[in-house]
């Protein structure tokens, strides 16, 4: 009976190894822009038990902003916004 119950729990301890462990991966930081994605000297972040924010300066996400916010289309009526 002991080696039954031996054998069921390593058969479940191996079973258990398959499963994937990337579920359990950590979240990359929310406050990075898509082309900032890991704090590096240049941007002088340094961990927050210092309180040092990132220096990062994005030069591309406002200008993908500007560019998502035009109208689909070109009309007369927003022609001038759209030279704004």
């Amino acid at each position: 009976m002991k080696r039954r119950i031996l054998s069921i729990i390593t058969a479940l301890a191996l079973y258990l190894s398959l499963c994937p462990t990337w579920a359990l991966a950590a979240e990359a930081d929310p406050t990075l822009c898509p082309h900032h994605r890991e704090h590096t000297e240049d941007c002088g972040y340094t961990a927050p038990a210092e309180g040092q924010p990132c220096g990062f300066v994005c030069r591309i996400c406002p200008i993908e902003d500007l560019i998502a916010a035009l109208p689909g289309k070109v009309t007369e009526d927003n022609a001038d916004e759209v030279r704004a």
